[in-house]
Order: structure tokens, then C-alpha cells, then sequence
């Protein structure tokens, strides 16, 4: 594989683990290896001395959460700690207007809703104390 050599990846196991040709797992192996061969250019990308692994994204993350939230004197709870690295995030990739603009549409729908419905039980209300003095005038005795 990291020679360039991804076709014969489904022959070595078939060979490796004396399966058949149309077993489960050789399916499965020729789909995975054949569908994806061309994100699995690793002797390309070999030779042009592009990191192929993910240690350094894993560095740079685990990295960059030590310096934000691992600081001296700083405790944090999970979610709150999860939601800053998210804002964070958001404003480093320039996605900072676009959740402010999200944010504030969720906001102005929750808001509208909370105000049809705190308005529809006081119209409902009115209507019950309506019919409720209406029934009661129309106990009265009358004169």
C-alpha cells in the first residue's frame, strides 16, 4: 500500500488468510481499497513529503486544548470547557458572523414562540373568565 501498490492488497489477504474470492471479506477489502484508491496515494504523497499520518493534527489539537484550557489556576466544567473549544473554533475558521446570525434567528423564533404562547393563554384565560361571569350574571335573580 505505501508503495503504490493497492491492487494487490485483496490478492495478499486472499493468499494470507486462504479465503475465497467471493467470501464477505474479500468483498468487503476489494470495495474498501478499490473505491477509495484514490485518497490512498501514499507513495505519492511519499515523494512530495506530505505527513500522511495524523499525529500532527493530533498534536496541534491536543496542543492548542492544553494551552486554552489546561492554564495554571483554571478549572473547568465538560460542557462548558466543550462549548469555548466550539466558539473558538468558529471564530479561528472565520465562521464567527454565521453563527452569530444562526444565533440570533434561534434566538428571535424562540422568542416569538414564548410570546404566542404566554399571549394565547391570556386570550384563553379572558375567554374562561368571559363565560365564567357570564354564567354567573346569568344566575342572578333577576328584579
Amino acid at each position: 500500500m505505501f508503495n503504490g501498490h493497492i491492487d494487490q492488497i485483496a490478492l495478499k489477504v486472499k493468499k494470507l488468510f486462504k479465503v475465497r474470492n467471493n467470501s464477505p471479506i474479500m468483498k468487503k477489502i476489494k470495495s474498501y481499497f478499490l473505491s477509495d484508491k484514490q485518497r490512498m496515494q501514499y507513495h505519492s504523497f511519499k515523494n512530495k513529503k506530505i505527513p500522511i499520518g495524523s499525529g500532527c493534527i493530533e498534536s496541534a489539537i491536543r496542543r492548542m486544548v492544553n494551552l486554552r484550557l489546561k492554564s495554571p489556576g483554571s478549572f473547568w466544567r465538560l460542557n462548558f470547557a466543550e462549548t469555548i473549544l466550539y466558539l473558538r473554533a468558529q471564530m479561528l475558521y472565520g465562521r464567527w458572523n454565521n453563527l452569530v446570525k444562526n444565533l440570533r434567528k434561534t434566538l428571535q423564533q424562540a422568542f416569538e414562540e414564548l410570546v404566542i404562547t404566554f399571549f394565547a393563554k391570556r386570550i384563553n384565560q379572558s375567554k374562561f373568565l368571559n363565560c365564567t361571569l357570564l354564567k354567573q350574571q346569568s344566575n342572578l335573580p333577576r328584579a
